[in-house]
């Protein structure tokens, strides 16, 4: 536990995702055991845009450490959690067995985050997310939990600015995926409304794992809105957002960065502009 503690920075400074494990010459073996990065987020599935982003990303900072330090090289491991905090556990609890592993990028989403944190922080095994934003998470105290964003307690309340000053919207829907992520994004937002006097549709939910979000479309359509604020990831946003376009409803379609990823951006090209804000 002491020596992961010590070599946290690296985590911090090294953002993750090299393939395999490398180690250092036999001369270097005494001053560099072998050292390993993993990476724990979504890989596959219609989200795993969200995951390969930061695990390429971070993959490039690996890459220019060793060849900057040749002499005592760090590899990385990948682990797929493919966006389930049950499977986000199974794979924590493996990380934490390697002793070879210092450090964690991710997990990418907040609910693995929320699941898997317990584990590393018992292990004391230093974590870095650039992408979980739940507020809650810098809340229980882990010692060893870390983050480069902000959270949805900022991200919420600036997309509602951002929608008042882009257009003269009177009623807006508000729909989450009802993900730790997507429905305290949607909460943030509500509360924003309320505070400036907006009017609020019914609150929907959708369940990502459906292809078909009619009840939820025709609930917003019914209303007359201005525009829709969804909190919740790309592939949800996506089918969201095409089938309110599908049912008439052409206001702004505004949301956290969830939907910057690949699924979203691709379905959103596919179709009318419609004024989407994916930030």
């Amino acid at each position: 536990m002491t020596t992961r503690r010590v070599i946290a920075p690296m985590v911090a400074l090294m953002l993750v995702a090299a393939v395999g494990l490398t180690s250092c010459s036999q001369d270097d073996q005494a001053s560099c055991p072998p050292l390993a990065l993993a990476f724990l987020g979504v890989l596959t599935g219609p989200d795993a845009s969200s995951g390969t982003t930061v695990r390429n990303s971070a993959a490039m900072a690996v890459a220019e450490h060793n060849d900057a330090s040749p002499e005592c090289e760090v590899g990385f491991i990948s682990y797929d959690s493919q966006g389930d905090a049950d499977l986000a556990v199974v794979l924590a609890n493996q990380i934490v067995s390697d002793d070879q592993i210092i450090g964690v990028v991710g997990p990418v989403f907040s609910g693995e985050s929320a699941a898997a944190m317990p584990i590393f922080e018992e292990a004391g095994l230093p974590v870095l997310t650039p992408s979980a934003t739940n507020p809650t998470l810098s809340q229980q105290g882990w010692s060893t939990f870390h983050r480069l964003v902000g959270t949805d307690a900022a991200q919420g309340p600036a997309a509602v600015v951002w929608l008042l000053s882009a257009a003269d919207v009177k009623r807006v829907g508000v729909v989450d995926d009802g993900t730790l992520f997507g429905k305290a994004l949607a909460d943030f937002a509500t509360d924003e409304l309320n505070r400036r006097g907006i009017t609020i549709a019914p609150r929907q939910q959708v369940e990502p794992s459906r292809r078909d979000y009619g009840d939820v479309v025709e609930a917003v359509a019914s209303v007359g809105v201005d525009a829709v604020f969804f909190g919740g990831l790309g592939e949800a946003g996506a089918q969201l957002h095409r089938q309110l376009r599908d049912a008439g409803v052409d206001g702004l379609f505004v949301g956290g960065d969830g939907l910057y990823n690949t699924s979203f951006r691709d379905s959103v090209a596919a179709g009318p502009d419609g004024g989407v804000s994916a930030r």
